[in-house]
């Protein structure tokens, strides 16, 4: 399923989470489409991941762009959802990225 461009803002993150188990249904989200992206987005992200290893189901995120790739990087979750984020953007949790 692909998400709009601001499904995962602090504005449109509730909608999500109302059709989450839609969102996991085919076991892939496309991210291409998003432009705008928050912390409230990162958890929703995070929550559908979780509702599909409770379901027992594969979730595949794929073509997320270069600023949700960041703000994954920059949070410390990307390797959660499986996305690659360049190294220029992991967060190390030493305080160093």
């Amino acid at each position: 399923m692909r998400l709009e461009a601001d499904a995962l803002s602090f504005a449109r993150a509730a909608q999500g989470y109302a059709r989450a188990d839609a969102l996991i249904a085919d076991g892939r989200i496309e991210l291409d489409a998003v432009r705008e992206a928050d912390s409230a987005g990162i958890a929703l992200l995070l929550e559908l991941k979780r509702r599909a290893q409770r379901a027992g189901r594969p979730l595949e995120f794929v073509g997320a762009p270069p600023q949700l790739r960041s703000l994954l990087g920059f949070f410390g979750v990307a390797p959660l959802l499986g996305i690659d984020v360049p190294q220029t953007h992991k967060h190390t949790g030493d305080g160093t990225t």
